[in-house]
């Protein structure tokens, strides 16, 4: 078996502001170039990228079939979840472009894509704290992206 923890946890001060999620629209590319809406989660403390199995099926028919995968996913509560599959793809974030793979599971309705740090890492991401933005470099370009749920509020 091999089991990934999807998020690192720790105690936090009572006094201290609560934290909110780095929110992006992102466009997953299917198997003929179309562009498929989803709401992501960057996530900088999971080990993995994940997509809601609701949120794969409804796009299925565009994006490439899952694989197989014998991960077995680590909550931060501890509880395990067995990977229903992975989605090998190309995703596009604010004009620029990286492929990557993302365990399928139920986030149970908390999420529909989590960015984690395989995702960061593929396009040399830094997360500025106290601006809430993400910078993206690649070779197509820097695009720095502020945080949607910022926007909305």
């Amino acid at each position: 078996m091999n089991c990934v923890d999807v998020y690192g946890v720790g105690a936090g001060k009572d006094d201290e502001e609560t934290a909110k999620p780095f929110i992006q629209t992102v466009q997953l590319v299917g198997a003929k170039g179309e562009l498929v809406d989803v709401v992501a989660t960057i996530d900088d403390c999971a080990m993995v990228n994940c997509i809601d199995t609701s949120i794969f099926e409804g796009a299925r028919a565009t994006l490439s079939g899952p694989g197989a995968s014998m991960k077995v996913l680590r909550m931060a509560n501890g509880v395990r979840i067995p990977s229903g599959g992975c989605w090998r793809g190309k995703i596009s974030i604010g004009g620029v472009s990286a492929i990557g793979k993302w365990e399928i599971f139920s986030g149970g309705g908390a999420w529909q894509m989590l960015l984690g740090k395989p995702m960061l890492k593929a396009f040399a991401a830094s997360h500025e704290y106290v601006a809430d933005t993400v910078t993206l470099n690649t070779a197509a370009g820097t695009v720095t992206l502020q945080n949607e749920l910022e926007a909305s509020a």
